[in-house]
Order: structure tokens, then C-alpha cells, then sequence
């Protein structure tokens, strides 16, 4: 699946003739920005694609006129973090063969992941800043229900016996995204909540883009650290519901919050989340929990990858405890 919509490529139309430099009015195969645009549609799906975004190294198959500055122009537009010539620089070092800048036709070009090359740069909302952490409970007991130990594999049809189905928002492409929208790599924490705030009905009258943009000023995400955990009780607060926080690596408070039915955004490390691991990295992110399946897995949302649905009790664990600024889970409600 892409992570960019049809809409977005048109909506990225006079960024690509500026890039190019090049005033063309409409897409043409045959001109320039007609090859710059064939080649965001085919940078959207490999980073889309069965992986999910952020392991995409090794999917993008390079046409003969190619190269790596534009990709690290289109990178840029899909709101990769850094300057064109710091991602240019990522793909060089991930393409030692071409450090030329020039690729050939047939070529596997290794991608960047949102987070960079060293994945220690916070692909998106990470809570490197620090901070209290408002509303936490002084006391947390187990939740009853599902034990964290239960190991169930992950469903592939995703239904709900816990929780409801919350409509999908993808921070990297969401609809109405323009020039204006600017920070896809690090808005995972306005776009966890965005996907609340439409299930809740708030935000009527803005798009996607617009609701996240919003979301984000009211809880600081910035385009160098994104947000921290106390950013997503702002924005639940705006939002007209109250948020409590646990922090640590113990699902069983999250499975209670899930049954009094709330919503979790839980910070973790986007790069222990199946199915794109990589252990070799890593890189703090906040995903949505919906609910549980009647297996007991966790019901998850991610901003980054829409192929993540079902999460196993130990994987969320996982995920809560692999990032330095991890093991927050927000209850939404």
C-alpha cells in the first residue's frame, strides 16, 4: 500500500516544479515534472509497501535518468527530517556504489528510514524532551482480563472485542496535505490523536492535514524533537477529554483502560513494532490502541505503517520498553 494518496501527488504538484525549476501547468509524462512525479508514485509505494515505512531499504527500483538528489528532494516533500543535502548525504553512505549521485536503470536503491540512517533521530514524536508527566496514577493494579503472558498471535482480520475500529490517518500522506504541511516524519504524536479526535467527532471541517497541523500547535510538536507525552495531554485536553498516563512496560493497565473504553496512545520504538522490525535501530514513535481482539492482542493504529493491525501482549511490551523515551501508554477518555 502507499503511504502517498493520488490527491497528495496533485496536491505536491507546484513543489515538484519548483524543485525542478521547471513552470509546467499540468503533469505530462513526456516533461520533466511528469518523471519527477512517476518518480514520487514510485518512491510512495516502496515506502508503502509489504515492509512498511521506515524498512523500506532495497525497495526502490531505479529508472536510467534517476538520481540520488532527486530523491532526496522527493524525500524531503514526503517530510523526511534534515536538509536535501543531509537525506542526499544518507543515501549516499546507504549507496556506496553511487556516490556519484548517479543510478542505474534496474538499480535497488537503498531508502533512509524517517528517522535517518542511524534510526537515533527520532523518526517521529519521540519524547526526548523532557518533561513531568502530567495526570499518571499513583498506584496502578493489574487490569482483569488478558494476562500479558498469554503470547496469542496476532489476528490478520482485526476485529474488535474490546474497543472499536477508529478510521485510519497516515502521518506521511494524510488527505489534504499541501506546501503547508511540512512535518510528516515527526507528527506520529498529532496523528495518533488525530484518528481519536475523528472517531470523536472533533475536527469537523478541517482535513486531515489541517486537523493534525492544529493538534500539533497545541501540543509543541516541532520539526526537531516532535512531541512529548505531555504534548498528547494537550491535545486530549483541547479535545474536551481528560488524559492519565502510566508509565512502564506492564500491558495490564493498558488492557484495563481498553475495557473501560478508552483509547491508548502508547510512545515506543517504531523499529520493534512488527511487521517492520529491525532491531538494529531504533527510533521513538506513538501509535494508537484501539482495542483487543478476541485472542487478547492489542488492536493498533500506527501513524507510519498501515500494514501494522494486531500486536501479541509481549510485542507491545516490546515496543513500550525499546526506546529510551518509550514505556508511556496515555489513556484517552
Amino acid at each position: 500500500m502507499s503511504i502517498i494518496s493520488r490527491s497528495s501527488l496533485s496536491n505536491v504538484h507546484g513543489g515538484l516544479a519548483r524543485a525542478l525549476g521547471n513552470k509546467v501547468d499540468a503533469p505530462n509524462p513526456k516533461n520533466e515534472l511528469g518523471k519527477l512525479e512517476k518518480m514520487l508514485s514510485k518512491l510512495a509505494e516502496a515506502l508503502g509497501g509489504k515492509n512498511g515505512a521506515g524498512d523500506a531499504q532495497g525497495k526502490f527500483k531505479a529508472d536510467k535518468e534517476d538520481t540520488l538528489e532527486l530523491l532526496s528532494k522527493l524525500l524531503k516533500m514526503l517530510g523526511f527530517p534534515g536538509s536535501e543535502e543531509e537525506i542526499l548525504n544518507q543515501l549516499k553512505s546507504l549507496n556506496p556504489g553511487s556516490k556519484d549521485g548517479k543510478l542505474q536503470a534496474g538499480q535497488q536503491v537503498r531508502l533512509p528510514s524517517p528517522g535517518g540512517i542511524n534510526g537515533d533521530s527520532t523518526f517521529t514524536p519521540a519524547s526526548t524532551r523532557s518533561g513531568p508527566s502530567l495526570g499518571g496514577p499513583s498506584s496502578i493494579g493489574p487490569g482483569s482480563g488478558v494476562s500479558g503472558a498469554s503470547g496469542a498471535a496476532p489476528l490478520t482480520n482485526g476485529q474488535h472485542a474490546v474497543g472499536h475500529d477508529v478510521p485510519y490517518i497516515n502521518q506521511l500522506s494524510p488527505s489534504g496535505a499541501d506546501g503547508s504541511y511540512t512535518n510528516g516524519a515527526m507528527n506520529c504524536g498529532p496523528t495518533a490523536m488525530a484518528m481519536i479526535a475523528r472517531d470523536m467527532g472533533f475536527g469537523a471541517g478541517m482535513t486531515d492535514a489541517q486537523l493534525i497541523n492544529h493538534l500539533g500547535q497545541i501540543g509543541g510538536t516541532n520539526s526537531s524533537e516532535g512531541t512529548n507525552v505531555n504534548g498528547i495531554v494537550a491535545m486530549a485536553n483541547a479535545m474536551g477529554k481528560n488524559a492519565q498516563i502510566n508509565q512502564g512496560t506492564d500491558t495490564s493497565w493498558m488492557v484495563d483502560q481498553l475495557r473501560q473504553g478508552k483509547q491508548v496512545v502508547a510512545l515506543g520504538d517504531f523499529h520493534a513494532m512488527p511487521p517492520h522490525q529491525d532491531e538494529s535501530r531504533t527510533s521513538g514513535h506513538f501509535v494508537t490502541v484501539t482495542g483487543m481482539d478476541a485472542n487478547g492482542n492489542f488492536l493498533v493504529r500506527d501513524p507510519a505503517d498501515p500494514n501494522v493491525r494486531a500486536v501479541s501482549p509481549e510485542q507491545m511490551a516490546h515496543f513500550l520498553g525499546s526506546h529510551p523515551a518509550g514505556g508511556h501508554q496515555v489513556a484517552i477518555g
